[in-house]
């Protein structure tokens, strides 16, 4: 059991090292985990990381290939990520676990002004090093970057995009198709290694 700072979660079940194939029969309850104590393990690649994850997972198979059946749910989740240094939001969207895929069905993210971006689709891993993607992301007027040179000095500015991105093939050939168009607002400074500034 986890308990305490806003966190309950309990693993239990059985693991048997004779049966190769089934040598786990888990049980994870998440009945809360508060992400902000996630966030120390970022190395500030991520910051602001608020709200919380609930949930029940079942775990079967090997270590090497596990089988797990369940659901996530977010609930008022915000974070930042320091790449992109937008401020991002997930409420009431889950991740579904079946069938060794992971299911995303209307998973929407908003950007700070309440512009969403949907993701729908399948990451489908049959071990861990066999993963396949089907992911199809759509975005409309959303603040994908919104960096200062103090962020990054090779490249920075704001980026609203609406697009249309699809995401298909494996871990070892991703295959990337991509509609997409800068909206109103978007500034993109980047700095040529001879120190030269071009903006877009």
């Amino acid at each position: 059991n986890v308990s305490g700072n806003q966190n309950d979660l309990v693993l239990s079940g059985d693991y048997n090292s004779g049966l190769k194939d089934k040598m786990l029969n888990l049980v994870l309850d998440i009945r809360h985990l508060n992400l902000s104590c996630l966030e120390p393990f970022t190395s500030h690649q991520v910051t602001q990381l608020s709200g919380s994850v609930a949930g029940k997972l079942n775990i079967s198979g090997s270590f090497s290939s596990p089988d797990i059946a369940g659901t996530l749910n977010f609930e008022k989740t915000g974070f930042n990520p320091g790449i992109l240094s937008s401020y991002l939001k997930i409420d009431h969207s889950s991740l579904v676990f079946e069938s060794k895929k992971i299911k995303f069905k209307h998973f929407e993210l908003k950007d700070s002004l309440n512009k969403s971006a949907v993701i729908d689709g399948t990451i489908a891993i049959p071990d861990f090093k066999n993963i396949a993607f089907d992911l199809h992301l759509k975005t409309s007027d959303f603040l994908v970057l919104n960096t200062t040179e103090k962020d990054n000095p090779l490249y920075y500015g704001k980026v609203y995009l609406s697009s249309e991105i699809a995401l298909s093939g494996d871990i070892n050939r991703p295959l990337l198709n991509v509609k997409a168009k800068l909206d109103k607002g978007s500034a993109i400074t980047y700095v040529f290694p001879n120190t030269a500034l071009e903006e877009i």
